[in-house]
Formats: structure tokens, C-alpha cells, sequence
């Protein structure tokens, strides 16, 4: 009875985590893109504030168009 139970919590983790897997976004790309006004207009910012916001959105979006280099580990 033991290894029944054993081997259908088995087989339940493995479905979950096929499911699971399924359902992944990996080839999916998140553009980035945010709209500033409503974010401002949700957050109740001012005009200061607001202008900040933006000038990070861009500084990111303009990061994310920068291809990155693999991280090498160095063994020694």
C-alpha cells in the first residue's frame, strides 16, 4: 500500500511539473515598453516625479537593447 501511494505522489509531481513546464514563456521576449502616464496617474506622482520615471524607463530600455556578453568562472 506504502509503494502505491509512493508511486501516485510520484506520478502527480511529475505531471505538475510537466504542466508546469508547459506553460513557460521561453521563447517570449518582454519588450520593455510601460506606459509612463498611466503609471504616473496610478501612482498619484508629480509632475517631478514624473519626469524622473520616465528618464529611468528609457535609461532601461535603452540597457536592454545592449547584447551582453556570457559571464565566463574562472577556476583556479
Amino acid at each position: 500500500m506504502k509503494r502505491i501511494g509512493l508511486t501516485l505522489v510520484a506520478a502527480l509531481c511529475l505531471t505538475a511539473t510537466t504542466f508546469a513546464a508547459g506553460n513557460q514563456p521561453t521563447t517570449a521576449k518582454w519588450e520593455g515598453n510601460i506606459n509612463v502616464s498611466k503609471l504616473s496617474k496610478y501612482l498619484n506622482l508629480d509632475a517631478k516625479q514624473h519626469e524622473e520615471v520616465a528618464n529611468i524607463c528609457e535609461y532601461f530600455t535603452q540597457q536592454m537593447a545592449v547584447p551582453t556578453l556570457p559571464r565566463t568562472t574562472r577556476s583556479n
